[in-house]
């Protein structure tokens, strides 16, 4: 758990946008988040159910990082998307690699897959001319060290170095890391990127395979960019994406958004992979974050859930929020947040996602609507906020990201006073 104020003062997205158009801005992803608008997108692969997926379209990697035509064709895609958000999270932030290069700087890299979708050509490589034809591709582009490094070279720029693998909240553990890293003064600026590229076709019949035993499934089968609705009476499952959200964090400056940042991780979340963690796990987190920071669920301003539009996910936060009302003996309103049917559910930036949305939500004084709610789930003890968004009060506010068979992590984040 870390208590020491700290900044954010960079943010840097290469994520689906509107109509056609990537978003790579701080101004562009506040008009998403702010507006609810969603940016999935007709999406098909042979022999698959998928019918929608949050794409990148529109973006060049040669152009947008400045790199050789060969160098880009050679990048593997994770690797490309989360160099653009570091990119772009500098460029918002006013540093140079001068200024990165001072031995107080971390880059953490966290995903899922890493470069997971490369393996295709791979085994393609393998199969037609043997280990010969392969080479170095593995090591060079499939590797987390590859995409870690692949940042480095391209942006000129030489940090200290960490890459956090993981489930869904592997970006809110990375945050969590270097939240701890500052806080101890091993570091004074952290650069966290979270990346995913989750279209390849082993990803995506993952997602669209409906379980015999509980007829689950994760993605929804819906061609309709408006079927992912977290927190609504209809859901049937999410959408799969790809794209990378970075930030920089520092601590001793006061041009940004300040904050203050408490963790708690569960690590006792049973054994089924696809089961994120008994409920209770997260009620207790909350009740121990809210506990020690003083304030009871009256002073949230919101909670930025983990709903995701799958019905079985949607359930287990239903239950996490009646057990932490229970623990914080707390039965009045509470707003709900979500942003995760505008981009897709991508693992390897989800927490990410949810703490950024939550620092300009706070920065611009209004809670945003939960994107793809339309009539709110009986079920839930809680207000999503919809359409048009609500007025901000307080300055505290829950995030918390279920990981499935893994760690979930929950944040409290205390907005300070802006100067």
């Amino acid at each position: 758990m870390s208590t020491e104020p700290l900044t954010l003062t960079g943010i840097g997205a290469v994520l689906p946008g509107p109509d056609g158009r990537p978003c790579t801005d701080v101004p562009a992803l506040w008009d998403i988040i702010r507006t609810g608008a969603t940016c999935l997108t007709p999406f098909a692969l042979d022999d698959l159910p998928l019918r929608i997926a949050g794409q990148i379209t529109g973006w060049d990697p040669v152009t947008a990082l400045g790199v050789p035509q060969r160098v880009g064709d050679r990048m593997a895609r994770v690797t490309a998307l989360a160099t653009g958000a570091v990119k772009n999270a500098l460029a918002d932030a006013g540093l140079t690699a001068q200024d990165i290069d001072d031995g107080r700087t971390v880059l953490v890299v966290a995903s899922l897959q890493f470069a997971f979708q490369e393996a295709r050509r791979y085994f393609t490589l393998y199969e037609r001319g043997g280990p010969d034809a392969l080479g170095m591709e593995y090591w060079l582009t499939g590797t987390p060290g590859s995409v870690t490094s692949g940042i480095c070279s391209v942006l000129g720029i030489g940090p200290q170095t960490l890459t956090v693998s993981g489930a869904c909240n592997c970006s809110l553990r990375a945050l969590e890391v270097v939240a701890a890293l500052l806080r101890d003064g091993t570091v004074d600026r952290a650069i966290v990127v979270g990346a995913d590229a989750t279209l390849d076709p082993v990803c995506v019949s993952s997602t669209t395979h409906e379980s015999r035993s509980r007829g689950f499934r994760i993605s929804t089968w819906s061609p309709d960019p408006h079927s992912v609705r977290p927190h609504d009476e209809e859901q049937d499952g999410n959408a799969p994406g790809e794209g990378a959200l970075a930030v920089v964090l520092e601590s001793g400056r006061t041009a940004g958004i300040p904050l203050r940042l408490a963790f708690r991780s569960s690590r006792s979340n049973g054994t089924n992979p696809m089961i994120s963690g008994p409920p209770d796990n997260f009620a207790r987190d909350g009740h121990t974050l809210l506990t020690a920071a003083g304030i009871g669920m009256d002073r949230l301003a919101f909670v930025n859930s983990f709903a995701d539009g799958s019905r079985h996910v949607e359930n287990l936060f239903c239950e996490a929020l009646d057990g932490l009302r229970k623990a914080m003996d707390y039965d009045g309103p509470l707003l709900l947040t979500n942003q995760e049917a505008a981009f897709g559910h991508v693992f390897g930036f989800v927490g990410l996602m949810k703490f950024v949305a939550s620092a300009l939500m706070f920065h611009h004084g209004t809670v945003a609507p939960v994107t793809g709610c339309r009539t709110p789930y009986a079920r839930l003890d809680a207000t999503p906020v919809q359409r048009d968004r609500a007025p901000l009060t307080g300055r505290h506010a829950l995030v918390m990201v279920a990981g499935g068979g893994g760690d979930a992590t929950s944040l409290l984040i205390e907005h300070l006073e802006e100067r």
